[in-house]
């Protein structure tokens, strides 16, 4: 899995098999240790256009998933080339990410 940023305790991920995908999405975790306690998929693109929208939610509470969001759209450009440089096979360093 390839780690690209981190919101306090939520760690933003690619997974290898998500290149083949014909849309880009992030993976959102949440755990204690090596105990995950929720998880998302978050859309953030679609035929290279920003379009960012939950797939699934399993436990992340709506006001962090609305602050994720937000997160997204503010950082769209960041998060899309650290997801290419992961799929690429490159050296990433987290980013976190801050509410404005």
């Amino acid at each position: 899995m390839g780690r690209i940023a981190f919101w306090i305790t939520y760690l933003f991920y690619t997974l290898p098999a998500d290149n083949k995908d014909n849309r880009r999405h992030i993976h959102i975790f949440k755990g204690k240790g090596k105990h995950i306690q929720s998880m998302a998929k978050i859309w953030i693109e679609q035929n290279g256009e920003k379009d960012i929208s939950i797939s699934y939610n399993k436990g992340i509470p709506v006001k962090d998933i609305k602050v994720i969001l937000q997160l997204i759209d503010d950082n769209w450009n960041e998060l899309m080339k650290q997801i290419e440089d992961s799929f690429m096979g490159q050296n990433i360093k987290i980013i976190e990410l801050k509410t404005k």
